[in-house]
């Protein structure tokens, strides 16, 4: 399990920050970049933004926390805000920190804010002790966040997601997702909810934008076949997801990209 590493683990502070909105409008790009030490990324104000994790956009909402890896390839797109915490971590196990937890109810901001604060005063008593007391107990947190799908519904889920991901450019329902699944779409649809923070339909398309927005991003294709290839039946639907997910039209994104990303 990745939290194996936890039993004797040394957990040390590099660094902490907390940038807060409006950033600089000028900055369109936090440069693609290789991760150099094991980082946490809580995002604790979405904006429209997103992260990047290895060529997979991701648009952002509170609560997300991503955990990285040494040599893991990033972009952050702003605008959002999180506690962009770097640590050193000393263990005799092997560590392969999870890509990303979601925290539905958001029991980590506050620790993360405390470590922020913490990190800040240079005069606190015991700094360095609270300072590891904290990160101890943010990947305890985090360990029980990432187990509590660990269930009957983890399955569940599981299979509902792989459905989606792998028929996502095909005219998919609700139904068939039941069908495929195996269980009541009412009973599906809050698990996942509560799981996950969205419905099986809104997973649908938030996957669907995002692999809009890496066609957009790496390929030369019009929009209109980006929409069609990505599974919406119009270009009307199509336009109003991406929109409510980023923040701009696919057109606008397109754009943006050539002029920002590429």
């Amino acid at each position: 399990m990745w939290y194996d590493f936890l039993n004797n683990a040394d957990l040390s502070l590099i660094s902490c920050a907390k940038p807060i909105l409006p950033l600089d409008p000028h900055i369109k790009t936090y440069n693609e970049r290789i991760v150099e030490h094991y980082e946490l990324d809580y995002i604790y104000d979405g904006g429209s933004g997103m992260i990047i994790n290895e060529g997979v956009p991701v648009s952002l909402s509170r609560g997300m926390l991503f955990l990285r890896n040494p040599g893991m390839r990033v972009e952050g797109i702003p605008p959002y805000c999180s506690y962009y915490t770097i640590i050193k971590i000393e263990s005799d196990y092997k560590i392969n920190l999870p890509e990303m937890i979601f925290d539905k109810n958001s029991q980590l901001e506050p620790l993360f804010e405390q470590l922020y604060l913490t990190y800040i005063s240079a005069t606190e008593p015991l700094r360095n002790f609270k300072i590891k007391m904290l990160l101890s107990q943010i990947f305890y947190n985090t360990y029980e966040i990432s187990t509590t799908l660990q269930t009957e519904g983890d399955s569940y889920i599981k299979r509902a997601i792989s459905f989606i991901e792998e028929n996502y450019a095909k005219k998919i329902t609700l139904t068939e997702i039941e069908q495929y699944v195996r269980i009541d779409k009412y009973r599906l649809c809050r698990l996942m909810t509560s799981s996950i923070g969205v419905s099986p339909i809104q997973y649908l398309n938030n996957y669907r934008v995002n692999m809009a927005c890496m066609m957009l991003l790496k390929t030369d294709i019009s929009v209109k076949e980006v929409c069609y290839a990505c599974g919406f039946s119009g270009k009307a639907g199509f336009h109003k997801f991406f929109k409510e997910r980023i923040g701009k039209t696919p057109d606008e994104f397109k754009k943006y990209a050539k002029l920002y990303l590429l």
